[in-house]
């Protein structure tokens, strides 16, 4: 009896294999058109991931695409915060842009922050599955990625990592959930915090209050500095004005006390 599954298996990674042996002498010499194409952040994540970011991006991504591209190797960058409706992919496009970090070597440990411990298993899966693109590695391999779970049991948590091959680090963690952690085995901080869709639109005032204390205490003290205790670590998160009381409305309105310095989008 045929196993299909094991069949369409191998025909995947054959075709895999295939697209990788293509690519791979075209990248070695093409060095400066890889340089080209990373100034242009929408246009890079349409070439590595053409089925991914198949529809126009909105002006508003445009514009979060800008701010990102700012963002220097070893320097702070004022958080950013996309706050387009619902439907229009936000995740999606920030978790492109975080590639994107890691690719050009501008940052080396990002960590990904869900409500839930479940959110933050689809966002690792959904990572996992961007840097295994066979057209993404022939240009990047420092990218090649594997998975890492970090637990203390002490404590009740964990955390889920993927390590490349450089060592640059993805970690990936929950707000309210178990899985938490942002802390390397190398004492390395994260470089790069993307908070996502963090407020509920059916929570309480005190769930929303513990949230933002969550942030302001535990995540953003956690995040890279430099020798001097200067704050290194970068933010973009994407979240929708769920509600007044929200977090992000908190942030927007100065009453949050942090992410002052934020950019609004």
């Amino acid at each position: 009896m045929i196993d299909f599954a094991a069949e369409l298996e191998r025909a995947r990674l054959e075709r895999e294999r295939i697209e990788i042996e293509q690519l791979a002498p075209v990248s070695a010499r093409n060095a400066d058109e890889i340089a080209e194409r990373e100034k242009d952040l929408a246009g890079w994540l349409k070439y590595y991931y053409p089925d991914h970011y198949d529809r126009p991006f909105a002006q508003s991504q445009h514009q979060c695409f800008g701010h990102a591209l700012e963002i220097k190797a070893d320097t702070y960058f004022e958080p950013i915060c996309l706050c387009d409706p619902r439907g229009l992919g936000k995740s999606t496009v920030v978790e492109g842009i975080g590639v994107w970090l890691l690719a050009t070597l501008r940052r080396l440990y990002w960590l990904m922050t869900s409500e839930t411990d479940e959110q933050a298993r689809k966002h690792q899966a959904s990572v996992k599955k961007m840097l295994e693109s066979p057209r993404l590695l022939a240009d990047y391999p420092h990218l090649k990625p594997r998975v890492q779970s970090v637990r203390n049991n002490l404590e009740a948590w964990s955390s889920e990592m993927l390590i490349c091959e450089s060592g640059q680090q993805i970690e990936f963690t929950s707000l309210l959930g178990k899985m938490r952690g942002f802390k390397s085995a190398d004492g390395k901080r994260p470089d790069i915090w993307t908070p996502d869709d963090i407020d509920n639109p059916n929570e309480s005032n005190a769930v929303t209050a513990k949230k933002r204390e969550i942030m302001r205490k535990e995540f953003l003290p956690a995040l890279a500095k430099d020798k001097n205790g200067e704050l290194l670590g970068s933010v973009i998160w994407p979240q929708n004005l769920i509600h007044r009381n929200s977090v992000m409305r908190q942030v927007m309105d100065f009453t949050a006390d942090m992410l002052s310095d934020r950019r609004f989008i």
